[in-house]
């Protein structure tokens, strides 16, 4: 009952979302960028918060969600000098995995919404957010509280649908910002796809660097988090 009530509320969410980026990019043109991310945060902690209160959640586990919109932050504000080396969407996936999909929705949303104060805010924060966010939520839906033959198996898997995601997923979703801003009313096929392939090596630095830093961090983080729940005895 709980499950199905959860899919109805991250079905409603994402429909709003979408309709916010639709309205975002078509009417607004970009501008009032501030609004449209706000309407997503909003959507999203309303959400969650509904959702999350069927499940309860403890003090820890909240804190928890901090702790990694933290860490991702500091994550893709510490490499800001080395463009698309970013460890953001490796900290963002192990969220998903390690505390669930709407936690991993939420970390992604909020990490890339409170960096970009530092990178600065645009257009493109709220397809940041939303992408992002995705790629924490799917994480935590095929990653998460699954049984693997061996923790390192999951780690390798991490890594995998981490590089995808990234490309992928995080890649197609910001890029449709590049799209409205370079092509503006003008879209033809040919010029999305300029613009997509003037895009394809940026986005595979990102998924080759969120790859290897899943393969170097996620075995050691995930050890130390189990450690951890069975500790304060939480999950």
């Amino acid at each position: 009952m709980i499950r199905s009530h959860r899919i109805i509320i991250s079905v409603i969410a994402i429909i709003i979302i979408t309709g916010l980026l639709i309205y975002g990019s078509l009417v607004l043109n970009g501008n009032n960028y501030y609004l449209i991310s706000t309407g997503i945060i909003l959507t999203a902690l309303i959400s969650g918060m509904i959702s999350f209160e069927k499940g309860r959640p403890t003090a820890a586990y909240l804190t928890s969600i901090v702790v990694f919109v933290a860490l991702a932050v500091g994550s893709r504000c510490l490499f800001a000098f080395i463009p698309q080396v970013k460890p953001v969407a490796a900290v963002v996936i192990l969220a998903g995995v390690l505390l669930g999909s709407q936690a991993g929705f939420m970390v992604g949303n909020l990490s890339m919404f409170l960096s970009g104060f530092y990178f600065m805010q645009g257009a493109w924060t709220p397809y940041q957010m939303v992408a992002m966010g995705i790629v924490g939520f799917l994480a935590g839906a095929f990653l998460g509280k699954k049984h693997f033959k061996s923790e390192r198996v999951r780690v390798v898997l991490m890594a995998v649908y981490g590089f995808f995601a990234v490309f992928i997923i995080y890649g197609l979703i910001v890029d449709i910002n590049s799209v409205f801003f370079t092509l503006g009313n003008d879209i033809t096929l040919s010029g999305v796809l300029t613009v997509y392939a003037t895009a394809l090596p940026f986005d595979l630095v990102f998924a080759l660097t969120t790859a290897i830093t899943l393969l170097l961090i996620s075995y050691p983080i995930t050890k130390r988090w189990a450690r951890i729940q069975k500790k304060y005895d939480f999950s």
